[in-house]
Protein backbone atom coordinates (compact mmCIF):
# COMPACT_ATOMS: atom_id res chain seq x y z
CA UNK A 1 0.00 0.00 0.00
CA UNK A 2 1.22 3.13 -1.00
CA UNK A 3 0.22 6.07 1.74
CA UNK A 4 -3.26 7.51 0.76
CA UNK A 5 -3.05 10.98 -0.47
CA UNK A 6 -5.54 13.01 1.94
CA UNK A 7 -6.59 15.87 -0.10
CA UNK A 8 -7.02 13.32 -3.02
CA UNK A 9 -10.15 12.19 -4.30
CA UNK A 10 -13.05 11.04 -2.01
CA UNK A 11 -15.31 12.71 0.04
CA UNK A 12 -13.10 14.87 2.90
CA UNK A 13 -16.33 15.89 4.62
CA UNK A 14 -18.70 13.92 6.36
CA UNK A 15 -21.92 12.67 4.66
CA UNK A 16 -25.30 15.82 4.80
CA UNK A 17 -27.72 14.67 7.65
CA UNK A 18 -31.19 13.75 6.47
CA UNK A 19 -33.87 15.20 6.76
CA UNK A 20 -36.17 14.46 9.53
CA UNK A 21 -39.85 14.55 10.65
CA UNK A 22 -38.98 16.22 13.55
CA UNK A 23 -37.34 19.33 11.89
CA UNK A 24 -40.94 19.89 10.22
CA UNK A 25 -42.83 19.79 14.22
CA UNK A 26 -39.99 21.77 15.12
CA UNK A 27 -41.29 24.17 12.46
CA UNK A 28 -44.88 24.09 13.56
CA UNK A 29 -44.43 23.57 17.26
CA UNK A 30 -41.79 26.19 18.34
CA UNK A 31 -41.49 26.41 22.04
CA UNK A 32 -42.68 29.44 23.75
CA UNK A 33 -45.18 30.45 21.12
CA UNK A 34 -47.85 31.88 23.64
CA UNK A 35 -44.93 34.04 25.49
CA UNK A 36 -44.14 35.91 21.82
CA UNK A 37 -45.44 38.82 19.81
CA UNK A 38 -46.95 38.06 16.91
CA UNK A 39 -44.61 39.64 15.31
CA UNK A 40 -41.88 37.49 16.85
CA UNK A 41 -43.88 34.38 16.51
CA UNK A 42 -43.89 34.94 12.70
CA UNK A 43 -40.24 34.91 12.46
CA UNK A 44 -39.69 32.08 14.44
CA UNK A 45 -41.80 30.44 12.05
CA UNK A 46 -40.02 31.76 8.90
CA UNK A 47 -36.66 30.85 10.59
CA UNK A 48 -37.85 26.99 11.08
CA UNK A 49 -39.14 27.37 7.67
CA UNK A 50 -36.36 28.54 6.10
CA UNK A 51 -34.48 25.65 7.86
CA UNK A 52 -36.50 23.35 6.43
CA UNK A 53 -35.63 24.48 2.88
CA UNK A 54 -32.04 24.30 3.75
CA UNK A 55 -32.23 21.21 4.20
CA UNK A 56 -34.15 20.42 1.65
CA UNK A 57 -31.81 22.39 -0.99
CA UNK A 58 -28.65 20.56 1.27
CA UNK A 59 -30.09 17.08 0.08
CA UNK A 60 -30.56 17.83 -3.41
CA UNK A 61 -26.92 19.51 -3.67
CA UNK A 62 -25.58 16.45 -2.48
CA UNK A 63 -27.16 14.29 -5.00
CA UNK A 64 -25.72 16.81 -7.58
CA UNK A 65 -22.35 16.02 -6.50
CA UNK A 66 -23.03 12.90 -6.40
CA UNK A 67 -24.22 12.42 -9.78
CA UNK A 68 -21.19 14.29 -10.74
CA UNK A 69 -23.53 17.94 -11.74
CA UNK A 70 -20.73 19.90 -10.03
CA UNK A 71 -22.13 23.54 -11.05
CA UNK A 72 -25.77 22.76 -10.22
CA UNK A 73 -24.38 21.67 -7.25
CA UNK A 74 -22.30 24.38 -6.24
CA UNK A 75 -25.59 26.99 -7.20
CA UNK A 76 -27.53 24.51 -4.56
CA UNK A 77 -25.56 24.46 -1.72
CA UNK A 78 -24.56 28.34 -2.10
CA UNK A 79 -28.88 28.67 -1.80
CA UNK A 80 -29.08 26.08 1.57
CA UNK A 81 -25.93 28.70 3.32
CA UNK A 82 -28.18 31.57 1.91
CA UNK A 83 -31.28 29.89 3.91
CA UNK A 84 -29.01 28.83 6.88
CA UNK A 85 -25.51 30.75 7.10
CA UNK A 86 -25.21 28.93 10.41
CA UNK A 87 -25.14 25.21 9.09
CA UNK A 88 -21.78 22.90 9.10
CA UNK A 89 -23.07 20.46 6.67
CA UNK A 90 -23.78 22.93 3.78
CA UNK A 91 -19.86 24.91 4.50
CA UNK A 92 -18.54 21.59 3.68
CA UNK A 93 -20.82 19.96 0.97
CA UNK A 94 -20.35 23.43 -0.99
CA UNK A 95 -16.65 23.37 -0.12
CA UNK A 96 -16.62 19.67 -1.45
CA UNK A 97 -18.33 20.57 -4.73
CA UNK A 98 -15.74 23.76 -5.02
CA UNK A 99 -12.70 21.29 -4.86
CA UNK A 100 -14.34 19.42 -7.45
CA UNK A 101 -13.99 21.90 -9.48
CA UNK A 102 -10.47 22.64 -8.67
CA UNK A 103 -11.26 25.98 -7.24
CA UNK A 104 -9.09 26.04 -4.07
CA UNK A 105 -9.36 30.00 -4.08
CA UNK A 106 -13.43 30.09 -3.63
CA UNK A 107 -13.24 26.89 -1.52
CA UNK A 108 -11.07 28.99 0.96
CA UNK A 109 -13.10 31.80 1.01
CA UNK A 110 -16.03 29.34 2.11
CA UNK A 111 -14.36 28.49 4.93
CA UNK A 112 -13.10 32.23 5.94
CA UNK A 113 -16.90 33.05 5.40
CA UNK A 114 -17.65 30.27 7.99
CA UNK A 115 -15.46 31.09 10.88
CA UNK A 116 -16.54 35.24 10.21
CA UNK A 117 -20.03 33.37 11.08
CA UNK A 118 -18.67 32.02 14.15
CA UNK A 119 -19.22 28.65 13.18
CA UNK A 120 -16.53 25.96 14.17
CA UNK A 121 -16.18 22.03 14.17
CA UNK A 122 -13.21 19.41 13.66
CA UNK A 123 -14.84 19.02 9.98
CA UNK A 124 -14.23 22.57 8.87
CA UNK A 125 -11.15 22.69 10.34
CA UNK A 126 -10.01 19.38 8.15
CA UNK A 127 -11.19 20.38 5.14
CA UNK A 128 -8.81 23.71 5.76
CA UNK A 129 -6.17 21.28 6.23
CA UNK A 130 -7.23 19.89 2.72
CA UNK A 131 -6.93 23.10 0.85
CA UNK A 132 -3.92 23.57 2.27
CA UNK A 133 -2.27 20.50 1.42
CA UNK A 134 -3.61 20.97 -2.23
CA UNK A 135 -2.49 24.21 -2.22
CA UNK A 136 1.48 22.77 -1.27
CA UNK A 137 1.54 24.51 1.92
CA UNK A 138 2.13 21.48 4.03
CA UNK A 139 2.98 22.82 7.15
CA UNK A 140 -0.34 25.36 7.52
CA UNK A 141 -1.88 21.64 6.13
CA UNK A 142 -0.36 19.94 9.30
CA UNK A 143 -1.51 23.07 11.88
CA UNK A 144 -5.12 22.40 10.56
CA UNK A 145 -5.31 18.77 10.76
CA UNK A 146 -4.23 18.90 14.17
CA UNK A 147 -6.67 21.48 15.29
CA UNK A 148 -9.51 19.05 13.67
CA UNK A 149 -7.74 16.32 16.21
CA UNK A 150 -7.82 18.47 18.88
CA UNK A 151 -11.88 19.23 18.27
CA UNK A 152 -12.25 15.65 17.94
CA UNK A 153 -10.21 13.08 19.00
CA UNK A 154 -12.25 10.08 17.96
CA UNK A 155 -12.05 10.48 14.24
CA UNK A 156 -9.10 8.01 12.75
CA UNK A 157 -8.74 10.00 9.79
CA UNK A 158 -7.51 13.53 11.38
CA UNK A 159 -4.73 11.44 12.87
CA UNK A 160 -3.98 9.72 9.43
CA UNK A 161 -4.11 12.95 8.42
CA UNK A 162 -1.72 14.44 10.51
CA UNK A 163 1.00 11.39 10.65
CA UNK A 164 0.51 11.36 6.78
CA UNK A 165 1.90 14.92 6.67
CA UNK A 166 4.55 14.32 8.94
CA UNK A 167 5.60 11.84 6.63
CA UNK A 168 5.84 14.71 3.54
CA UNK A 169 7.32 17.31 5.99
CA UNK A 170 9.88 14.88 6.70
CA UNK A 171 9.37 13.97 9.55
CA UNK A 172 8.40 10.21 9.36
CA UNK A 173 9.87 8.79 13.28
CA UNK A 174 7.32 11.60 14.49
CA UNK A 175 4.09 10.47 12.68
CA UNK A 176 5.04 6.78 13.25
CA UNK A 177 5.03 7.82 17.11
CA UNK A 178 1.73 9.86 16.90
CA UNK A 179 0.01 6.68 15.70
CA UNK A 180 1.45 4.14 18.16
CA UNK A 181 0.48 6.62 20.78
CA UNK A 182 -2.83 6.83 19.80
CA UNK A 183 -3.64 3.04 18.03
CA UNK A 184 -5.19 1.86 20.97
CA UNK A 185 -7.77 4.41 21.44
CA UNK A 186 -9.70 3.02 17.93
CA UNK A 187 -11.60 0.03 17.32
CA UNK A 188 -8.61 -2.60 15.53
CA UNK A 189 -9.42 -3.04 11.40
CA UNK A 190 -5.80 -3.40 10.43
CA UNK A 191 -5.54 0.07 9.51
CA UNK A 192 -3.47 1.77 11.15
CA UNK A 193 -1.23 -0.83 11.77
CA UNK A 194 -0.67 -0.71 7.85
CA UNK A 195 0.16 2.79 7.96
CA UNK A 196 2.46 2.04 10.51
CA UNK A 197 4.05 -0.78 8.33
CA UNK A 198 4.45 1.72 5.24
CA UNK A 199 6.11 4.55 7.46
CA UNK A 200 8.50 2.17 9.12
CA UNK A 201 9.20 0.89 5.33
CA UNK A 202 10.21 4.36 4.42
CA UNK A 203 12.03 4.62 7.36
CA UNK A 204 13.99 1.31 6.22
CA UNK A 205 12.91 -0.54 8.93
CA UNK A 206 11.86 -3.74 7.72
CA UNK A 207 11.67 -5.22 10.68
CA UNK A 208 8.50 -3.20 12.23
CA UNK A 209 7.16 -3.14 9.17
CA UNK A 210 6.95 -7.25 8.63
CA UNK A 211 5.05 -6.90 12.27
CA UNK A 212 2.86 -4.28 11.57
CA UNK A 213 1.52 -5.95 8.75
CA UNK A 214 1.43 -9.36 10.30
CA UNK A 215 -0.83 -8.11 12.99
CA UNK A 216 -3.35 -6.26 10.33
CA UNK A 217 -3.74 -9.30 7.77
CA UNK A 218 -5.96 -10.71 9.98
CA UNK A 219 -8.17 -8.25 10.10
CA UNK A 220 -8.27 -6.67 7.19
CA UNK A 221 -9.21 -9.96 5.21
CA UNK A 222 -8.47 -10.57 1.22
CA UNK A 223 -6.65 -7.25 1.16
CA UNK A 224 -5.07 -8.11 -2.37
CA UNK A 225 -3.01 -5.09 -2.40
CA UNK A 226 -1.78 -4.80 1.23
CA UNK A 227 -0.80 -9.13 1.27
CA UNK A 228 1.19 -8.26 -1.93
CA UNK A 229 2.91 -5.77 -0.09
CA UNK A 230 3.73 -7.61 2.64
CA UNK A 231 4.47 -10.70 0.66
CA UNK A 232 7.30 -8.81 -1.52
CA UNK A 233 8.80 -7.04 1.94
CA UNK A 234 9.22 -10.89 3.26
CA UNK A 235 10.97 -11.90 0.05
CA UNK A 236 13.55 -8.86 0.14
CA UNK A 237 14.19 -9.64 3.93
CA UNK A 238 14.88 -13.37 2.72
CA UNK A 239 12.20 -14.37 4.99
CA UNK A 240 11.55 -16.97 1.78
CA UNK A 241 8.84 -19.48 3.49
CA UNK A 242 6.65 -16.85 5.33
CA UNK A 243 6.67 -14.61 1.58
CA UNK A 244 5.73 -17.90 -0.29
CA UNK A 245 2.65 -18.37 2.70
CA UNK A 246 2.06 -14.75 1.65
CA UNK A 247 1.82 -14.68 -2.18
CA UNK A 248 1.60 -18.20 -3.06
CA UNK A 249 -2.48 -17.51 -2.63
CA UNK A 250 -2.36 -14.61 -4.18
CA UNK A 251 -1.38 -16.35 -7.30
CA UNK A 252 -3.94 -18.98 -7.05
CA UNK A 253 -7.16 -16.96 -6.51
CA UNK A 254 -9.32 -17.57 -9.38
CA UNK A 255 -10.70 -14.50 -11.05
CA UNK A 256 -7.79 -12.42 -10.27
CA UNK A 257 -5.07 -11.09 -12.48
CA UNK A 258 -2.26 -11.79 -10.86
CA UNK A 259 0.41 -9.03 -11.18
CA UNK A 260 4.12 -9.70 -12.53
CA UNK A 261 5.36 -8.52 -9.22
CA UNK A 262 3.52 -11.42 -7.35
CA UNK A 263 4.83 -14.03 -9.63
CA UNK A 264 8.51 -12.62 -10.36
CA UNK A 265 8.50 -12.51 -6.29
CA UNK A 266 7.41 -16.57 -6.02
CA UNK A 267 9.49 -17.42 -8.53
CA UNK A 268 12.41 -16.04 -6.24
CA UNK A 269 11.42 -17.81 -3.80
CA UNK A 270 10.98 -21.07 -5.30
CA UNK A 271 14.21 -20.86 -6.76
CA UNK A 272 15.90 -20.04 -3.22
CA UNK A 273 14.44 -22.39 -1.72
CA UNK A 274 15.86 -25.44 -3.98
CA UNK A 275 12.35 -25.72 -6.36
CA UNK A 276 13.68 -24.98 -9.70
CA UNK A 277 11.10 -26.69 -11.38
CA UNK A 278 8.34 -24.53 -9.48
CA UNK A 279 9.95 -21.40 -10.39
CA UNK A 280 10.08 -22.36 -14.35
CA UNK A 281 6.69 -23.77 -14.24
CA UNK A 282 5.47 -20.00 -12.87
CA UNK A 283 7.70 -18.06 -15.09
CA UNK A 284 7.07 -19.90 -18.22
CA UNK A 285 3.11 -19.09 -17.44
CA UNK A 286 3.73 -15.16 -16.95
CA UNK A 287 5.91 -14.90 -19.81
CA UNK A 288 3.29 -16.50 -21.75
CA UNK A 289 1.09 -13.87 -20.71
CA UNK A 290 3.52 -10.99 -20.85
CA UNK A 291 6.29 -12.04 -23.42
CA UNK A 292 7.71 -8.60 -23.17
CA UNK A 293 8.61 -8.89 -19.33
CA UNK A 294 12.22 -8.47 -19.55
CA UNK A 295 12.75 -8.89 -15.57
CA UNK A 296 10.50 -12.51 -16.10
CA UNK A 297 13.48 -13.08 -18.54
CA UNK A 298 16.11 -12.76 -16.85
CA UNK A 299 15.21 -14.26 -14.02
CA UNK A 300 14.20 -17.31 -16.37
CA UNK A 301 17.58 -17.73 -16.67
CA UNK A 302 18.41 -18.04 -13.49
CA UNK A 303 15.89 -20.49 -13.44
CA UNK A 304 17.47 -22.48 -16.13
CA UNK A 305 21.26 -21.96 -14.47
CA UNK A 306 19.93 -23.70 -11.66
CA UNK A 307 18.85 -26.57 -13.94
CA UNK A 308 21.71 -26.96 -16.00
CA UNK A 309 19.72 -26.08 -18.83
CA UNK A 310 22.04 -24.43 -21.40
CA UNK A 311 19.49 -24.02 -24.43
CA UNK A 312 17.00 -22.29 -22.01
CA UNK A 313 19.60 -20.52 -20.52
CA UNK A 314 20.69 -18.86 -23.99
CA UNK A 315 17.03 -18.10 -25.38
CA UNK A 316 16.48 -16.28 -22.02
CA UNK A 317 19.63 -14.32 -22.51
CA UNK A 318 18.95 -13.23 -25.56
CA UNK A 319 15.47 -12.30 -25.26
CA UNK A 320 16.50 -10.55 -22.24
CA UNK A 321 19.31 -8.43 -24.19
CA UNK A 322 16.39 -7.63 -26.63
CA UNK A 323 14.13 -6.29 -24.37
CA UNK A 324 16.63 -4.25 -22.02
CA UNK A 325 19.99 -3.97 -24.03
CA UNK A 326 21.79 -2.03 -21.05
CA UNK A 327 20.86 -4.45 -18.15
CA UNK A 328 23.87 -5.51 -16.62
CA UNK A 329 22.56 -9.15 -15.74
CA UNK A 330 22.08 -9.39 -19.36
CA UNK A 331 25.52 -9.29 -20.11
CA UNK A 332 26.15 -11.74 -17.12
CA UNK A 333 24.16 -14.32 -18.52
CA UNK A 334 25.63 -14.17 -22.20
CA UNK A 335 29.00 -14.14 -20.61
CA UNK A 336 27.96 -17.23 -18.58
CA UNK A 337 26.59 -19.10 -21.40
CA UNK A 338 30.06 -17.86 -23.61
CA UNK A 339 31.94 -19.54 -20.97
CA UNK A 340 30.09 -22.43 -20.63
CA UNK A 341 30.71 -23.06 -24.55
CA UNK A 342 34.21 -22.46 -24.50
CA UNK A 343 34.04 -19.04 -26.17
CA UNK A 344 36.08 -17.56 -23.58
CA UNK A 345 37.22 -14.06 -25.75
CA UNK A 346 33.35 -13.55 -26.45
CA UNK A 347 32.89 -14.14 -22.53
CA UNK A 348 35.49 -12.14 -21.26
CA UNK A 349 34.19 -9.27 -23.47
CA UNK A 350 30.41 -9.42 -22.37
CA UNK A 351 31.57 -9.65 -18.11
CA UNK A 352 33.71 -6.56 -18.78
CA UNK A 353 30.65 -4.45 -20.37
CA UNK A 354 28.53 -5.56 -17.32
CA UNK A 355 31.53 -4.31 -15.45
CA UNK A 356 31.44 -0.94 -17.52
CA UNK A 357 27.83 -0.72 -15.63
CA UNK A 358 28.25 -2.24 -12.25
CA UNK A 359 31.63 -1.88 -11.31
CA UNK A 360 30.93 -3.61 -7.94
CA UNK A 361 29.16 -6.47 -9.40
CA UNK A 362 30.46 -9.55 -7.17
CA UNK A 363 29.55 -12.43 -9.48
CA UNK A 364 31.07 -10.40 -13.29
CA UNK A 365 34.13 -10.60 -10.73
CA UNK A 366 34.11 -14.39 -10.21
CA UNK A 367 32.92 -15.00 -13.89
CA UNK A 368 35.49 -12.99 -14.83
CA UNK A 369 38.12 -14.46 -12.68
CA UNK A 370 36.75 -18.29 -14.17
CA UNK A 371 37.27 -17.11 -17.37
CA UNK A 372 40.84 -15.61 -16.89
CA UNK A 373 42.39 -18.50 -14.88
CA UNK A 374 41.22 -20.86 -17.80
CA UNK A 375 42.49 -18.76 -20.57
CA UNK A 376 45.74 -18.67 -17.99
CA UNK A 377 46.02 -15.62 -16.51
CA UNK A 378 46.19 -16.41 -12.62
CA UNK A 379 47.31 -13.17 -11.68
CA UNK A 380 44.70 -10.60 -13.22
CA UNK A 381 42.14 -13.79 -11.93
CA UNK A 382 43.22 -13.31 -8.54
CA UNK A 383 42.55 -9.75 -9.01
CA UNK A 384 39.10 -10.33 -9.54
CA UNK A 385 38.46 -12.61 -6.94
CA UNK A 386 40.28 -10.77 -4.13
CA UNK A 387 37.63 -7.62 -5.59
CA UNK A 388 34.54 -10.15 -5.07
CA UNK A 389 35.96 -10.64 -1.46
CA UNK A 390 36.39 -7.17 -0.91
CA UNK A 391 33.00 -6.07 -2.11
CA UNK A 392 31.17 -9.34 -0.17
CA UNK A 393 33.52 -11.24 2.31
CA UNK A 394 31.27 -13.80 2.28
CA UNK A 395 31.16 -14.76 -1.42
CA UNK A 396 32.23 -18.53 -1.40
CA UNK A 397 33.14 -18.32 -5.11
CA UNK A 398 35.60 -15.80 -5.01
CA UNK A 399 37.03 -17.46 -1.17
CA UNK A 400 37.08 -21.21 -2.63
CA UNK A 401 38.45 -19.82 -5.81
CA UNK A 402 41.47 -18.58 -3.95
CA UNK A 403 42.11 -20.84 -1.90
CA UNK A 404 42.76 -23.51 -4.78
CA UNK A 405 44.73 -20.74 -6.48
CA UNK A 406 47.17 -20.34 -3.23
CA UNK A 407 47.34 -23.99 -2.71
CA UNK A 408 47.84 -25.17 -6.05
CA UNK A 409 49.41 -22.48 -7.90
CA UNK A 410 49.72 -22.92 -12.02
CA UNK A 411 53.07 -24.21 -13.52
CA UNK A 412 54.22 -21.35 -16.46
CA UNK A 413 52.64 -21.92 -19.18
CA UNK A 414 49.39 -23.98 -17.98
CA UNK A 415 46.22 -22.99 -17.15
CA UNK A 416 45.65 -22.79 -13.38
CA UNK A 417 42.78 -25.25 -12.16
CA UNK A 418 40.99 -23.07 -9.97
CA UNK A 419 37.34 -22.23 -9.58
CA UNK A 420 34.70 -24.71 -11.29
CA UNK A 421 35.13 -25.85 -14.62
CA UNK A 422 32.46 -25.38 -17.28
CA UNK A 423 31.07 -28.59 -16.93
CA UNK A 424 30.52 -27.93 -13.48
CA UNK A 425 26.61 -26.71 -12.56
CA UNK A 426 27.05 -26.18 -8.74
CA UNK A 427 28.60 -23.62 -7.67
CA UNK A 428 27.73 -20.99 -10.76
CA UNK A 429 24.32 -21.65 -10.84
CA UNK A 430 24.37 -20.89 -7.12
CA UNK A 431 26.37 -17.99 -7.71
CA UNK A 432 24.03 -16.42 -10.46
CA UNK A 433 20.47 -17.89 -8.16
CA UNK A 434 21.99 -16.17 -5.07
CA UNK A 435 21.24 -12.70 -6.66
CA UNK A 436 18.04 -13.30 -7.62
CA UNK A 437 15.97 -12.79 -3.89
CA UNK A 438 18.73 -10.55 -2.38
CA UNK A 439 20.12 -7.78 -5.17
CA UNK A 440 17.65 -5.11 -6.55
CA UNK A 441 16.15 -5.45 -9.51
CA UNK A 442 14.13 -3.63 -12.30
CA UNK A 443 10.18 -3.85 -11.20
CA UNK A 444 9.48 -4.45 -15.29
CA UNK A 445 5.73 -4.45 -16.85
CA UNK A 446 3.17 -5.60 -13.99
Amino acid sequence: MKLTNTCGGGNPGKAPARLTAGLVLACLLAPGCDQLTHRQQQQQAEQHWNEVRAQVKHQLAAQQLQAGQVEDSVTTAQDALGLNPASVESYLLLCRALLEKGDLAAARRVLDTAEQMGVESAELAYMRGVIAERSRRLSDALEHYQRARALDPTDRDYLMAVAECLVALGSPEQARDRVLEAVDQFDRDGTLDTLVAEISMLLGDDEAAAAAFRRAMPLLGEHDLIAEEYGLLLVRMGRLTEAVSVLQPLAERRGREVSGLVTRGLARCYLELGHAELADTILGRRLRQCPEDATAWLLRARVAVARGDLPLIHRCAAEARRLAPGHPETHILHGYVCWRQGRLEEALRSLERSLQVSPDDVLAHCLIGQVLAEAGDARTAGAHWRRALQINPRSRWASAALNRLTEDPPAVGAAPQTGVSRTETADPPAGLAARTCREPWSRGPG
